[in-house]
């Protein structure tokens, strides 16, 4: 659902831009990638944390945010050649920079974008399933015990 913007992405949006302030201290690179960096890591390190603490339904909870970063990713990566999407900085204004149009250019495939996108996009669904059926299978192995 390119395009699509949910309530929770607006905190997607907060660590995205935290991730650029962080990682921009290790250099112009990881300053650029820092951004889905972040957005990845915090969800996943909040599974990890709850993996090891047992808490199977805060684990999925996390899971799936991390999965549905993916979706918020994809929309920003398929817009790469575009760059219609509005764009927010941290820093000046007058220098924004669209991240997947760099990071793609850079690596010269800025002209699969989309397809790139509609994998990422792709993953992110499963991702989720996943989640959902793994806790519903373990919700109800645990009702017949």
């Amino acid at each position: 659902m390119h395009g699509s913007y949910l309530f929770i992405d607006s905190a997607n949006l907060v660590v995205h831009e935290g991730g650029h302030l962080l990682f921009r201290w290790f250099g112009p690179t990881l300053g650029l990638w820092g951004g889905t960096i972040l957005q990845w890591l915090v969800p996943l390190l909040l599974a990890a944390y709850f993996f090891r603490e047992r808490q199977a339904p805060a684990f999925v909870f996390c899971m799936f945010f991390f999965f549905e970063n993916w979706l918020y990713t994809a929309t920003y990566m398929a817009d790469a050649r575009a760059m219609a999407l509005p764009l927010v900085t941290t820093g000046d204004p007058d220098y924004v920079e669209h991240d997947w149009n760099t990071i793609f250019s850079s690596l010269g495939i800025l002209p699969y974008d989309t397809k790139i996108a509609a994998v990422v996009q792709f993953l992110g669904w499963c991702g989720m399933l996943a989640c959902v059926a793994w806790l519903a299978s373990r919700l109800k192995a645990t009702t017949k015990t």
